[in-house]
C-alpha cells in the first residue's frame, strides 16, 4: 500500500466564456460632424450621432466616452491614430425606452468642422430600468 496521492491530470485546455448575448444592448449609428449654427463663435464643430436601443428593455445612466482621432493610416511602426481631443465621459440620465431612438448633439470648441480627425463614440455602460 502506498501512502502517496495521485491526483487526476486536467488537461482541459483553455477555458472559453462566450456571452449570452454577443450583440450590445445600445447602439451608435449616424456619427457625423457637422458645422454648427452661425451665431456659435468659430472655430467649433457639432458632433451628431443617434443611440439605437433595440432591445425589450429600458435602459437609463448611459455612460458615453467621446474622442476625436486624428486621421491617419497606422503608420509603418503600427502606431494608432493620435488623439486630438479626449476623451470626454458624459452620463446621460434620460430614459431610452425598448425599440427606441434617441438623437444627440455635442458641440466642440476650438475644433473645426473640416478636421483631419475622426469622432469616436462608445457606449461604456447603461442601467437596465425594472419594468
Amino acid at each position: 500500500m502506498s501512502d502517496s496521492v495521485t491526483r487526476p491530470k486536467l488537461d482541459a485546455g483553455p477555458i472559453v466564456a462566450t456571452p449570452l448575448n454577443d450583440r450590445p444592448l445600445l447602439q451608435i449609428e449616424n456619427l457625423r460632424l457637422d458645422s454648427p449654427p452661425s451665431e456659435v463663435a468659430q472655430p467649433a464643430a457639432l458632433l451628431k450621432f443617434d443611440v439605437l436601443n433595440e432591445t425589450s428593455l429600458r435602459l437609463t445612466d448611459v455612460l458615453v466616452r467621446v474622442s476625436f482621432l486624428e486621421d491617419r493610416a497606422f503608420d509603418a511602426a503600427g502606431e494608432p491614430a493620435r488623439v486630438l481631443v479626449g476623451p470626454v465621459t458624459v452620463r446621460v440620465k434620460a430614459v431610452l425606452q425598448a425599440e427606441s431612438v434617441v438623437s444627440y448633439e455635442m458641440l466642440f470648441r476650438n475644433l473645426s468642422s473640416d478636421c483631419d480627425c475622426s469622432p469616436s463614440v462608445v457606449i461604456l455602460s447603461a442601467r437596465v430600468l425594472p419594468d
